[in-house]
């Protein structure tokens, strides 16, 4: 789970048997996290404003610390396909992103709204808010 607020933003892991978190890792004052996927044994936060992408590895180590493509403005959600980062940015556009170059390699246009926040992917379907 991801917590955001600048000056106190976290990265946890929770026992869903019993609520308790096990383990907690802090992002410097600077940010706000706004969201987290796993893809392939790594977890990637996105913040909000300042453009950081963490890398941590399953044990809440930070492997990395990367800038989002200059076409994504901010973080707002974030999911993934098992192959790309799918990143969105309060605009009418979802990003598919390079794990590995963190460049974009899809933009999808949304037609029905001007601002897509939280991104989910279940099966096939694209959910978003």
């Amino acid at each position: 789970m991801s917590s955001g607020l600048v000056g106190n933003s976290h990265l946890d892991i929770i026992n869903i048997k019993n609520m308790k978190i096990e383990a907690s890792t802090a992002i410097q004052e600077m940010h706000f996290g706004e969201g987290i996927t796993i893809l392939k044994d790594t977890i990637f936060m996105l913040t909000y404003t300042t453009r950081a992408l963490f890398k941590f590895d399953m044990n809440l180590k930070l492997l990395e610390t990367l800038t989002i493509p200059t076409e994504i403005r901010e973080g707002w959600g974030m999911t993934n396909d098992g192959q790309s980062l799918i990143i969105s940015d309060g605009s009418d556009k979802i990003f598919f992103v390079d794990p590995e170059t963190i460049q974009v390699t899809k933009t999808i246009t949304v037609m029905d709204t001007w601002m897509i926040n939280e991104l989910e992917l279940v099966g096939d379907l694209l959910f978003a808010n």
